[in-house]
Parts: structure tokens; sequence; C-alpha cells
């Protein structure tokens, strides 16, 4: 809970999938993160959510998981892609390539 009052959570969230070892922390931290994007006070720029998106599949894509914290990851997917659906980037609709955005990843772990 500590982590989604703190300022630096989003950071240290990130931080913690990088280090962290054991799926519990893993597992923690995304989930953790979930609850940071779907804060209706937490307002992040659509540059750092998409950041956030990649940064999901790349993880998913490159490490082997097991299968809840893989589920957890999917989670925050799903809840970064519906609440950014509406968003438009310069002329662009970052959030609605799900399709092509899985296939990229895809095609780079094989």
């Amino acid at each position: 809970m500590n982590l989604v009052e703190d300022a630096q959570g989003l950071e240290k969230c990130q931080m913690l999938l990088e280090r962290g070892t054991t799926p519990y922390s893993q597992s923690c931290a995304t989930t953790t993160l979930v609850k940071l994007v779907s804060r209706p006070s937490t307002t992040l720029e659509i540059q750092k959510r998409i950041d956030i998106k990649n940064y999901v599949l790349n993880y998913l894509f490159t490490r082997n998981l097991e299968s809840f914290v893989v589920k957890n990851l999917i989670q925050l997917y799903a809840k970064i892609t519906k609440l950014g659906w509406l968003d438009s980037y310069d002329g662009d609709w970052p959030f609605r390539n799900v399709v092509d955005d899985v296939e990229k990843f895809q095609k780079g772990k094989g």
C-alpha cells in the first residue's frame, strides 16, 4: 500500500520488477502498478502510459515467468489499454494497436 501512495511508486515498482528475483516480488510490483494506473487521482502523461505498455509487453516476452505473474502483467496491460482507448497521441491511437503490438514483441522474442 505504501508504494501506491508514494510519488515515486511507479519507478520503484519498475525497479522491483527489474531486480526482483522471486515470483512474489514480481507479482507484488505488478499488482501495485495496476492499482497505480487505475487510481483516478493518478493522471499519468500519455507518453508515460505508452512506455509502461511497451515495458509490460517486453517484460512478458523476455522473461520466464510463473503463470500468476503472467496473469498479473496481462491484467496491467489490459487496464492500461482500457483506460487509454480514447487517447490519441501525435495523430495516432497508441492503445488501439493491441494485436500489432503483441505480434511485434512476440516476433522479437522468437
